[in-house]
């Protein structure tokens, strides 16, 4: 990935609103305009990003995963490395589904959250590992604010066309 090696100030605002006072944090991103809304545009990896960032802050005893991990946890919307398993969560996605979103994951969405600086990506035949790095607390920030501002799906009036 041809990367512009610049830093640029992202500049989160709750309400959506102009930025004012104590209302602004400002979130420092290594990353263009461009490449961040590369990283966001697909659904499955921002729910990836969430998904590794509340991983990354939580309390385990390691600090990876592997891609089959991060399949479950897309699909339960957390990452568990306990033995217990949400059984009703794991039983609504079928096998084929879960197959294809590993493939999705470790193919296409991991390697391109590894590009931008988000993930240390090892790639192994099998159990391959990925890091969540600090960069990402910053992308995940700006996808948070970003969901308060504008709506996952819109609702098209048939009327306007």
């Amino acid at each position: 990935m041809n990367r512009d090696t610049r830093s640029s100030a992202v500049r989160c605002i709750a309400d959506g609103g102009q930025p004012s006072g104590d209302d602004l944090s400002t979130v420092t991103l290594e990353l263009t305009l461009q490449e961040l809304l590369d990283v966001l545009a697909d659904p499955r990896r921002r729910e990836a990003i969430r998904v590794l960032e509340t991983f990354r802050t939580s309390d385990h005893f390691r600090n990876h995963v592997t891609v089959t991990e991060l399949t479950e946890g897309v699909v339960a919307g957390e990452i568990n490395l306990t033995d217990e398993h949400d059984m009703k969560t794991q039983a609504d996605v079928d096998a084929p589904d879960r197959r294809d979103l590993y493939l999705d994951l470790q193919s296409v969405h991991v390697p391109k959250l590894d590009g931008a600086g988000l993930v240390d990506y090892r790639p192994l035949l099998q159990g391959s590992n990925l890091k969540p790095l600090s960069e990402l607390a910053e992308v995940a920030t700006v996808l948070e604010t970003l969901e308060t501002i504008v709506p996952e799906t819109c609702e098209i009036d048939e009327a306007d066309g």
